[in-house]
């Protein structure tokens, strides 16, 4: 279980051109190719205006949420920032909601 849910929001990128995943995935394999530990910071990203990327909790594959209109995956997003929230809520005596996602 989270006690936080380890995620990036950003409103611009310079990978565009190219999928985030692909490019953490290669980052986390060059980490490791050093000798640094590899394992993901991150569960979720997302870039306005060019996609949402969240890993699935069960079987840690990457899934891609389906945009069909402009902006839906910071919408996408929020509703994974939710409902994760649930969970870590639990752990931490239900902290505002609004606080969570800023700080």
């Amino acid at each position: 279980m989270w006690r936080a849910i380890p995620a990036l929001f950003a409103f611009d990128t310079d990978w565009k051109k190219g999928n985030v995943v692909e490019k953490y995935q290669e980052f986390l394999d060059q980490e490791a190719l050093a000798g640094r530990p590899a394992t993901p910071a991150l569960v979720a990203i997302c870039v306005a205006g060019v996609g949402y990327r969240y890993q699935d909790r069960v079987n840690k594959n990457w899934q891609a949420w389906p945009v069909r209109g402009e902006y839906e995956e910071v919408l996408g997003f929020l509703a994974g920032i939710m409902n994760g929230y649930k969970d870590v809520a639990s752990t931490r005596k239900r902290p505002n909601l609004g606080r969570y996602i800023v700080q």
